[in-house]
């Protein structure tokens, strides 16, 4: 099984990836947010390359039984890449590689009120998206989630834990 954690910055993907673990003690997670250094084509092939490689690798571990837990993948990178300087949604390989791992993946798509995703940035004053951006950013996640082929699961972070350890539990 290889599940892949998504969500804009602080709508709690690190607590639902501590929970999932917790349901599947030996669980490996790669924690990854492959970007380029700039956005030459040379770099940007590198974080394709990269992409295609630890699928591979999850792919590989899956079949020997292990749950493989991605912290980010390449939703990532077609939401954050406006950031960067460059649309990744116009890259067909994005949607390619989507598509080649339906079959294989499952995404929980992690989610929280604008505001409750501001005020989780100004608590730990972090300011990586502006409040400006958020909008923006979530706009693109629905994006993703309405072109991808694979399933998404939706866990509302800013209802308690203990009910989505429960919604969790049931599905894995």
């Amino acid at each position: 099984m290889i599940i892949v954690v998504e969500g804009l910055d602080k709508t709690g993907k690190s607590t639902i990836i501590q929970d999932l673990t917790s349901l599947h003690s030996g669980a490996v997670v790669f924690k990854l947010s492959q970007k380029p250094f700039d956005n030459s084509e040379k770099e940007i092939q590198k974080v394709k390359t990269s992409y295609v490689e630890l699928f591979n690798q999850a792919r590989k571990l899956s079949k020997k039984g292990f749950v493989v837990i991605f912290d980010r993948a390449y939703p990532s990178e077609l939401v954050y890449s406006i950031k960067r300087g460059y649309d990744a949604f116009s890259d067909p390989f994005w949607i390619q590689l989507d598509h080649d791992l339906a079959n294989d993946i499952s995404i929980l798509y992690c989610t929280a009120k604008k505001e409750t995703i501001v005020k989780r940035f100004l608590e730990q004053k972090e300011d990586y998206a502006k409040e400006e951006e958020i909008s923006l950013l979530l706009e693109r996640y629905q994006k993703f989630i309405s072109m991808t082929l694979v399933p998404v699961t939706t866990i509302d972070t800013d209802l308690p834990r203990e009910t989505n350890y429960q919604q969790l539990s049931d599905l894995y």
